[in-house]
């Protein structure tokens, strides 16, 4: 079996068989297996682009069995059905790396119907290795395109585009054979290229009478080689800045006569402050040379640089055009003070974490008076809030998706608190929500509220909060864009967890404490202490 198979673990042959038909039809081989033992003998360690997992088989494995399973999957492509309908369960499931669970209302035919939907979402991480004409380079690599395109012996031509540059490798009969970045030609061309993470590529097959031969190297060589060049270039990329940050020389006329070797065109890109990466895809060298300039800049105080929030904010404050109306009276200021656990500090932060469509830039632009801004690629929303003449509030909104975490955690340090906005019209993405609301109280504990939008008259909020598994000490607020006063009470809401609750929050909460089975009178439960030994 290859590596692209699918794996069924359910002891019901019926149910795995009906499974295995649909996948065999969709030209996907499986691997049925009765035990987690079976699994572990059987597949050899390899790996698959999906793991089915049936709960009650898992739950009928003896215990080290269990906690051996889980150490070693690998796929993230898990799915777990039949498991009870108890949030606490499928969330258990979610935290263990399961990234699909469905409870026990859910039909075999049902469950089918997901596994195609899903199949179609990842078909294009497993499916390059077979179809190499057309794709997203997000879903694969150079590395692994090369590879594929030698062992099937191809002639033809490799397109891919990036964001701000596109380029060619050509191949004869499997051999890398040339390669163009813009001017940059041949292995200097494909290092460029490899170090390429987003944009669409295509092969066309061709049948050239006769190789170019501008590359020496064998595939693997050249392979070699590119990874060398890759881990010099992030371990150098990480010296300069971080990702998104904007750059600029300081004095260009004397940079240009201190540096006579480096192109003059290069020089005039840094005349203003540029996202970082649209400068490494120049016209004049290759990116990894590139980065080499500007860290020679940094190292020698001629380049500029404000990292991602700050040059956002910068920007912003540049061109805000708030009323800058206080917002608390001095009774309230001192009350949200107290609140937060600020005493003299003059700025805060605070995240906005929701969708946009579901209220949150509403929300923002009411506390702001102003319009709040998308900026650059950071996809942060940012906006002031002048809430009293002694206090600034810097409100960061963003979406509650994995796609933002990075930047989040990078915001943590001296947040002030943390507002959930939750959509009562989605009521669908409630349990996802309630995973992510969890992680970041992990990442950092400060002050929290959530706030409801979209909530009819029809609703109750104990329905809503029944939901979610969260400190009960959170308060639960409801956003009515017809009350003006209602915007204070968003902020007056925010307020800290005690202690006594954040650790028993976090014991409940433990990601193997909340499977448990029972095999005749003999409860199997699995344990962090468990999993350690």
């Amino acid at each position: 079996m290859n590596l692209d198979g699918v794996c069924i673990l359910d002891n019901d042959h019926s149910r795995s068989e009906l499974f295995s038909n649909f996948l065999k039809k969709e030209g996907i081989e499986t691997l049925n297996i009765d035990t987690i033992g079976e699994l572990e003998r059987d597949s050899s360690g390899q790996g698959f682009i999906m793991i089915i997992i049936d709960y009650l088989t898992i739950l009928n494995a003896p215990r080290e069995n269990i906690i051996n399973f889980f150490k070693r999957l690998s796929t993230g492509n898990m799915i777990v059905y039949n498991v009870p309908a108890d949030a606490t369960r499928r969330l258990a499931f979610y935290d263990l790396g399961a990234k699909w669970v469905f409870d026990v209302s859910y039909d075999p035919d049902e469950i089918i119907y997901n596994i195609r939907t899903i199949l179609k979402k990842i078909t294009a991480d497993s499916i390059p290795k077979k179809l190499v004409s057309k794709g997203k380079l997000e879903n694969t690599s150079v590395a692994s395109l090369i590879n594929k395109i030698g062992r099937e012996n191809r002639s033809g031509v490799l397109k891919i585009t990036a964001k701000t540059n596109s380029g060619k490798i050509y191949f004869y009969h499997g051999d890398l054979d040339d390669a163009q970045v813009g001017t940059i030609r041949g292995q200097e061309a494909i290092f460029h290229m490899y170090l390429w993470r987003e944009g669409n590529y295509s092969f066309t097959v061709s049948h050239p009478d006769s190789c170019l031969s501008n590359i020496e190297l064998s595939n693997i060589g050249i392979l070699i080689r590119a990874e060398d060049t890759r881990r010099k270039y992030f371990k150098s990329y990480e010296a300069l800045c971080s990702p998104h940050s904007l750059i600029g020389g300081e004095n260009i006329g004397d940079l240009i006569l201190s540096f006579p070797d480096i192109s003059n065109g290069f020089f005039k890109l840094l005349e203003k402050l540029t996202i970082v990466d649209d400068v490494l895809e120049n016209s004049f060298y290759t990116n990894y040379r590139s980065l080499e300039i500007l860290l020679q800049l940094k190292q020698g105080n001629a380049l500029k640089i404000e990292e991602p929030v700050k040059a956002v904010l910068e920007t912003f404050q540049k061109n805000d055009s708030g009323l800058k109306e206080m917002l608390l009276n001095s009774e309230e200021l001192e009350r949200f003070r107290e609140n937060i656990g600020i005493e003299e500090e003059t700025s805060i932060k605070m995240l906005f974490l929701g969708a946009e469509d579901g209220g949150r830039s509403k929300i923002i632009r009411e506390l702001s008076h102003t319009q709040g801004k998308m900026q650059g690629k950071s996809q942060l929303e940012l906006a002031h809030v002048q809430l009293h003449k002694s206090l600034e509030l810097l409100i960061i909104g963003a979406e509650m998706n994995q796609m933002i975490l990075d930047s989040i955690e990078q915001l943590s340090e001296g947040l002030s608190g943390y507002v959930f906005l939750l959509d009562c019209n989605k009521i669908d993405g409630f349990e996802y929500n309630n995973y992510f609301i969890n992680h970041m109280l992990s990442l950092n504990q400060a002050p929290v509220s959530i706030i409801l939008t979209n909530f009819s008259k029809n609703e109750n909020i104990d329905t809503i909060r029944s939901h979610f598994l969260v400190p009960e000490s959170i308060p639960w607020v409801i956003y009515n864009p017809d009350d003006s006063n209602n915007i204070k009470e968003i902020l007056l809401s925010v307020v800290p967890i005690p202690e006594e609750e954040e650790e028993e929050e976090q014991n409940s909460k433990k990601p193997d404490s909340n499977i448990e089975s029972k095999n005749g009178d003999n409860e199997v439960e699995m344990t962090e202490e468990e999993d350690s030994e």
